[in-house]
């Protein structure tokens, strides 16, 4: 009605005019769901970029040989950058291996599940019928983080002046969202990781939104993800550096959208929409924090200025609101541990928790709707996910206090056990992280063999051992017994589990970086025989940087001076930005 008056309202007057004729108890309208066309072209852009990457790696060198230079050239390069990550100077030879090793494994290359368990067609489909119990975690968690959010913003308040709340897009409107997951070479092809149901679940073509999934290590990924980052305009990443370097997302929205100095008579077309181009670094919180770095540093040598200068007019760090995280009960991390989503969200639940926050602060009703729909649909279409973790997960999941075995000559039995495992360390797959004997979940692949050679496993080797009914006999340890229940209750169950690509990729890369002999890449590299002749390029006083080297085909990064770049103030700003991260 105002709106065909032309009557030039200020924003917060006219929604807190509509606000009162509009009935409290009157629901909103759903949010319209996704055509089976849009969610095909959905799928068909994701496939033929994962295929992309299999296609570079098939067509790459072998695997082995590339992480071996690899490996020679990071072991050069830390000389003159000691900080230089090993897993992204590496990223192309061990996403090449991880792409192999899932093709021998027999994995699906879209949902990266394991054979005979593919979900790929229950991700394209519609599932807004499909989980219950999705269903209610994710109106828990909207209707929590539409309360906690409301409640900063003043929404609910009748008191508070919302006369200086800041516009955050037109009426009649929502922003056109670009979502790009960016994903660690050692997230890629890992079968719990949840960044590759972003191209399904957040790219929305009739609503304008996209998402495009690009892993760091391949040329054609990362030529892609320089150009995103030498795009005009800010972009920002959903990220929690520290508070004073981040902004929340109703900042983001004011900052990205026009703030015209009244109410426009008609809303402005699709392609006059503000689009908000967001990063999202996929991996733990080591490997996103390592390319966390990685990117800001990027960023500053493709447009040739500081770190500092970055964060505050290139990229963004955008932070969730800390209420709604802390009230936040990840599935999919209860999944893999019980009690481990407390308080914590993988990275596709963060990307809904964005989506709820900025739905609290939308000035339209029907943009407040539809990006709370938004954030629906990708909570339930994490359910094919979620049921293929608890499938391979089962009863390992559970982490349950071990029975003690009542045998006077235990010790002995744990003592033999554990010479034994120092013995057969290649009697398991390489790349395990989950132990189905005792229920244990290392870390990282690397300490699975000392977990293997521990007292906690070797006892319940034992406990199981003498639990079944041939182990009822508790004679004294002798002869090749301890061997003998060593391969039925360690290496038997071991064996049967299937290793995720890229893990078995780390254990080659640092296999192979443990055979490389720092003095013999020094002599055949720089022609030197001890690290102590090398002439660094760099003066201590001007840190290095690194950046792309297109000449160089295996992907690998080139130190050169910051000099070559911006000044030697830029520099030391660069430097101290990187420490203070």
């Amino acid at each position: 009605f105002f709106r065909s008056l032309e009557v030039e309202l200020p924003v917060h007057l006219l929604s807190g005019i509509l606000g009162t004729l509009e009935p409290q108890s009157a629901p909103l309208p759903a949010a319209p769901a996704k055509s089976p066309e849009c969610r095909a072209l959905n799928a068909a852009c994701y496939r033929a970029a994962v295929d992309e990457i299999f296609a570079e790696a098939a067509g790459a060198a072998d695997a082995a040989q590339l992480m071996a230079n690899a490996t020679a050239a990071y072991v050069t390069s830390a000389l003159v950058e000691p900080s230089l990550d090993l897993l992204l100077h590496c990223a192309p030879a061990s996403v090449y291996a991880a792409c192999n090793i899932a093709t021998e494994q027999g994995r699906c290359r879209y949902c990266w599940a394991v054979r005979g368990h593919c979900y790929c067609a229950a991700v394209q489909g519609d599932t807004s019928d499909d989980a219950d119990e999705m269903k209610r975690v994710d109106s828990g968690i909207l209707m929590g983080a539409l309360r906690l959010n409301a409640a900063d913003h003043g929404v609910e308040s009748d008191e508070e002046d919302l006369s200086g709340r800041p516009l955050l897009m037109y009426t009649s409107t929502r922003p056109r969202l670009r979502w790009v997951m960016v994903v660690h070479p050692n997230e890629f092809l890992m079968s719990t990781s949840s960044a590759k149901l972003g191209p399904h679940l957040l790219s929305n073509p009739e609503a304008g939104d996209e998402c495009e999934l690009l892993v760091f290590g391949p040329s054609c990924h990362v030529d892609r993800l320089d150009s995103i980052l030498q795009s005009e305009g800010p972009v920002y990443m959903l990220y929690p550096l520290q508070k004073h370097l981040c902004i929340s997302v109703p900042e983001m929205l004011s900052e990205s959208t026009p703030a015209p100095a009244h109410q426009p008579s008609s809303a402005p077309a699709l392609d006059e929409r503000p689009t908000f181009t967001i990063l999202v670094p996929d991996g733990s919180w080591e490997c996103t924090r390592a390319l966390v770095r990685d990117l800001l540093d990027r960023a500053a040598c493709l447009n040739k200025t500081c770190i500092a200068d970055v964060l505050k007019s290139k990229i963004r760090p955008v932070r969730l609101n800390d209420s709604s995280v802390k009230g936040q009960e990840s599935p999919l991390l209860n999944a893999l541990r019980p009690g481990a989503g407390n308080g914590r969200a993988s990275t596709i639940e963060a990307c809904a928790m964005l989506l709820a926050e900025a739905s609290t602060v939308a000035v339209d009703p029907l943009v407040h709707v539809q990006l709370r729909g938004a954030a629906q649909d990708v909570l339930r279409g994490m359910a094919p996910l979620v049921r293929y973790v608890q499938s391979q997960v089962g009863e390992t999941g559970t982490k349950s206090a071990l029975s003690p075995v009542n045998l006077p000559n235990i010790n002995e039995w744990i003592d033999a056990l554990q010479t034994i495992a120092r013995t057969k360390a290649d009697d398991c797959p390489r790349g395990l992280r989950r132990c189905p004997v005792c229920n244990t979940v290392v870390s990282t692949p690397l300490n699975f063999q000392s977990h293997l050679e521990g007292r906690r496993h070797c006892a319940a080797v034992a406990r199981n051992h003498f639990a079944h009914e041939h182990g009822k006999d508790k004679c004294r340890l002798e002869g090749d017994k301890a061997a003998q229940m060593w391969s039925c209750c360690s290496t038997a169950p071991i064996s049967t589990c299937v290793p995720e690509p890229p893990d078995v990729a780390l254990v080659m890369l640092h296999t192979v970086l443990a055979q490389v002999q720092p003095a013999e890449v020094l002599k055949k590299h720089m022609g030197v025989d001890s690290p102590w002749d090398v002439a660094s390029p760099v003066t201590p006083d001007e840190p290095s940087r690194t950046t792309p080297d297109p000449a160089d085909g295996a992907g690998n990064r080139t130190t050169f001076p910051a000099s070559n770049l911006a000044t030697e103030s830029d520099a030391q700003d660069n430097y101290r930005a990187r420490r203070s991260l």
